[in-house]
């Protein structure tokens, strides 16, 4: 916070259940001298889909959905050639076959050329259903398995799979089956008034404000949508409740909240060995950057075992540690072998799309926890 790296930051460390670190740093607002609270939401971005994937697993665990089924079982308007072979399985683990700079150029091409988007359906976003219409034919960029691509529209059509399978919005289901059974009080994917006051909001110009992004992260309508790849609003001390969860196979405060057998396929490296890890995304000069990230993916959850990337996990953690970090300065990880979970949640004053030179401290704060354990 001193040097600028991070006008707020909130850090947390718990062991075998118990929180020994949970301090604040900064201000909540750009140009205000109190003090941030530890209790401080922070949008977390695509910290948010472990979250959006155990809500699928429930609906796994209950017979409603099929992980091998085909995906088209439930979106059947989806078109394009191979799309017929994608599982659900292949959008938990970004195997689709789908990129993101694919989904956008053809949701770009059907609203220029004037596509008529039917009025959402119960419980649908407005938004979000302009999306999954716009993007129905998105071709595929290989076919599913052949790379782990990831892609925010694998999530966004899990969201939505949860509103269709269940009758319920995403965001009503989360609380009813995570959120309450957890006591994440603080965690919405629709960011409630009453939360408004406690949200961290970033100066202008800074990194997440672009209005692209749904109005920016600090805007009403991106604090209205309900996104499965990156909706949430959440505090590092509801994040480390689910981390803690996922870390119990499933259990919290003595309350079964998921299987175990759901929960270890999340941790569980989904992309077979020799499969190419990577991101394809516009890069800050307008053109086509690739990422390639190595290691895999499990439902939700990046598993340290075989992973290298630069500046993101710390390199102490156990190989058996999970982990997923959000754009914009949000990172959480939970080492089973050492029982810890850390959560480091912040608003980044500096950030590229690549990963190469953002100026990125979490992956610091994962080796000095770790190393911090003493049996």
């Amino acid at each position: 916070v001193e040097d600028g790296t991070h006008p707020a930051l909130v850090v947390l460390g718990a062991r075998r259940g118990v929180i020994f670190l949970h301090e604040a740093f900064g201000t909540l607002r750009p140009g205000e001298s109190a003090p941030l609270p530890k209790d401080a939401i922070f949008p977390i971005l695509s910290a948010t889909k472990p979250i959006t994937a155990a809500c699928v697993l429930l609906l796994v665990e209950e017979g409603k959905v099929g992980l091998m089924r085909p995906v088209r079982e439930y979106f059947p308007e989806i078109s394009a050639e191979g799309t017929e072979e994608i599982l659900i399985h292949h959008l938990l683990t970004h195997l689709s076959g789908w990129r993101d700079i694919d989904v956008a150029r053809e949701q770009m091409r059907r609203a220029a050329e004037g596509d008529e988007v039917p009025p959402p359906e119960p419980g649908q976003h407005p938004e979000l259903a302009q999306l999954l219409h716009l993007g129905r034919g998105t071709p595929l960029d290989c076919r599913p398995g052949e790379a782990m691509q990831y892609c925010q529209r694998n999530y966004h059509l899990l969201g939505d799979l949860v509103r269709r399978v269940s009758g319920l919005p995403l965001e009503r289901f989360a609380k009813e089956r995570l959120f309450e059974p957890l006591g994440m009080v603080d965690s919405s994917y629709v960011l409630p008034p009453e939360h408004r006051q406690r949200k961290v909001r970033r100066a202008e110009g800074m990194p997440g404000t672009e209005v692209a992004l749904f109005g920016g992260v600090d805007s009403e309508r991106f604090e209205g949508i309900p996104g499965g790849a990156g909706g949430i609003h959440t505090t590092a001390r509801d994040y480390a409740v689910f981390a803690q969860m996922l870390l119990n196979n499933g259990k919290y405060a003595g309350r079964r909240v998921m299987s175990a057998a759901s929960v270890q396929a999340m941790r569980r490296n989904h992309v077979p060995q020799g499969v190419p890890v990577r991101w394809v995304l516009l890069g800050p000069d307008g053109e086509p950057f690739t990422w390639e990230f190595g290691g895999g993916y499990g439902y939700g959850l990046f598993p340290f075992a075989g992973t290298v990337t630069a500046r993101l996990n710390g390199g102490l953690a156990s190989p058996s540690s999970f982990s997923h970090s959000g754009n914009f300065g949000t990172y959480w990880w939970a080492d089973p072998e050492r029982e810890l979970v850390g959560v480091y949640l912040s608003v980044s004053a500096a950030y590229r799309p690549d990963g190469v030179d953002q100026d990125w401290r979490a992956d610091l704060f994962v080796d000095a926890l770790t190393a911090a354990v003493d049996e």
